[in-house]
């Protein structure tokens, strides 16, 4: 597990100062972005894919606000209450199964998923669509 500052910890990443906040903004909080990419997502307008502390953090920026977020190697288990590490209240998932836990609406963001590694009972990585769909 990569050890983070700022916003990003090795307890857990703090997802209300990164969602919703402009590319610089994020920066200020994570550094420097490592590299950026433009992507085309049908349903949107071509918009910077960032990402930061080693790619551990990909951002895509909706509308200049921080919106797809994704956070790799979180080093929880995947569980109900593995969404604590996005500081979140834990509840019960919206859809559950081997493969996703899905919470939509939780904590004011759109959806947040967590997907499991192959083989294991951790969590590979989060997903949120903070914003939009």
């Amino acid at each position: 597990m990569m050890a983070f500052t700022n916003a990003v910890h090795a307890e857990n990443f703090r997802l209300r100062e990164v969602a919703g906040k402009s590319q610089s903004a994020v920066e200020k909080i994570l550094g420097k972005a490592d590299k950026c990419e433009t992507i085309r997502a049908s349903r949107i307008d071509p918009s910077p894919k960032c990402g930061f502390k080693g790619s551990q953090v990909e951002v895509v920026f909706i509308g200049g606000k921080a919106d797809w977020i994704t956070v790799k190697n979180p080093d929880v288990g995947f569980e109900e209450k593995s969404i604590e590490y996005l500081g979140l209240q834990p509840k019960g998932p919206d859809l559950a199964n081997d493969f996703v836990m899905r919470w939509n609406g939780i904590g004011g963001f759109h959806q947040v998923s967590a997907f499991p590694g192959a083989g294991t009972k951790k969590v590979d990585y989060f997903y949120i669509k903070a914003l939009t769909d």
